[in-house]
């Protein structure tokens, strides 16, 4: 159960994420990767899309494999 509301927030967020399926698994094949194959992910497209949703993924999927996201806007 998640601590505090940060954390409540987030797992709501993360309950309610779907499709991007493909974008997810390349990402977590780098993660899992012996050697990163980029030290900079840059997303980019029209607003609305979903990009800022996307990176909160992200940053979620890093922390599971113990790397630290930076969030830079």
């Amino acid at each position: 159960m998640p601590r505090n509301l940060a954390d409540r927030l987030t797992a709501a967020r993360h309950a309610r994420f779907v499709g991007r399926d493909g974008e997810l698994s390349v990402f977590e094949s780098a993660l899992r990767s012996e050697t990163l194959p980029f030290f900079i992910l840059h997303i980019f497209g029209p607003g609305g899309v979903g990009k800022s949703t996307l990176l909160q993924e992200f940053a979620l999927l890093s922390q599971q494999y113990g790397a630290r996201p930076v969030y830079l806007d």
